[in-house]
Formats: structure tokens, sequence, C-alpha cells
């Protein structure tokens, strides 16, 4: 039962391959990954935007995280 999950994963990503946007998965995934560093929970107010440069194969990233008590923690 295990091996269902990854199974699925990898039906479900060729299924979707010829309509992904290689630029928003890899932004998507540059934002997931910085939301998850908090390690806040669902009172952790914190926010990400990336974006791809195609002129400079760069993404530029934004992000903030705030506490109700401090307010801005980090930028």
């Amino acid at each position: 039962m295990a091996q269902t999950a990854p199974v699925a994963a990898l039906i479900a990503a060729h299924l979707l391959k010829p309509i992904n946007d290689q630029s928003a998965q890899r932004v998507l995934t540059v934002e997931r990954g910085v939301l998850g560093e908090p390690r806040g929970d669902c009172h952790t107010a914190c926010s990400v935007h990336a974006a791809y440069d195609e002129s400079s194969a760069q993404v530029q990233v934004t992000a903030a995280v705030f506490d109700p008590e401090v307010g801005l923690l980090s930028v």
C-alpha cells in the first residue's frame, strides 16, 4: 500500500507534463520551500513571492514573516 502514492504521483506527473508550465513550477517549488522554513503553525503569518527572470535565469524571492506580538520579523 505504501507504494501506491509514489506510483500515483508518477502517473499524475506524466499526464500533466504536456500542460505544465516549467517557469510556474519553478517558482511554485521555491515559494513552497520558503513557506516551509519558518516552522510555524496556522497562526504564523508569512508571505512569499517568487518570480523567474528568463534573461538572467534566476529566481527572485521576496518573503516576510510576521509575529502578532512583535510585528515584522524578517524580510
